[in-house]
């Protein structure tokens, strides 16, 4: 009986760690592709130096969802939206997107996505940032935002992480794990 219960143990520590490896490879994942907002393009090819794949998603699915949100209705808007997912890690996808306004105005965004991670801890994000979130959001469906002003590099205004359990019917399309900053052009 003993040994099953150290058993059980080791499954479960094995469970978290993998979960904390989840969420700290996305972290990661943000830090390295997402700190420098300047442009699309220059964005895109630093993505495939790092041996990721454009793609584009599947139609019906969540993040086909999301793209379609990003992509918005306002034909005024010039809006490039591209994904990204390399091999190393295929549950994890990059979107990166810029919008023009015909004045010039408009943003460069970028977010790092994976519908399979595992609910964040607070202290996990806090040892990233190296700071506690500006503001922490739970909704009742289970939907979570914690907010870092400014963001962790000179071009994000902010960092946003969102998880959202895949239970719940959230307002704006995306499940998972989401961590998106945005850079707002002159």
């Amino acid at each position: 009986m003993q040994g099953h219960r150290l058993k059980s143990r080791v499954m479960l520590l094995a469970a978290a760690l993998l979960a904390s490896q989840a969420v700290g490879g996305n972290l990661a994942a943000f830090d390295s592709y997402c700190a420098k907002l300047d442009g699309i393009d220059l964005m895109a090819g630093r993505l495939k130096d790092a041996g990721l794949t454009s793609f584009a998603p599947e139609r019906e699915t969540e993040l086909s969802r999301l793209v379609t949100a990003v992509v918005g209705p306002d034909p005024k808007f010039n809006v490039d939206v591209r994904t990204f997912r390399g091999e190393a890690a295929p549950d994890t996808v990059v979107l990166i997107a810029q919008m023009k306004a015909p004045d010039g105005t408009g943003s460069i965004e970028c977010k790092v996505l994976d519908e399979k991670a595992p609910q964040p801890s607070l202290d996990e994000l806090v040892a990233w940032a190296s700071r506690s979130p500006a503001k922490k959001f739970v909704q009742k469906d289970g939907v979570m935002l914690w907010a870092f002003q400014p963001g962790q590099s000179a071009d994000q205004r902010f960092v946003a992480i969102t998880y959202t359990p895949v239970t719940s019917r959230p307002q704006f399309p995306g499940v998972g794990l989401s961590i998106s900053t945005v850079k707002f052009l002159p």
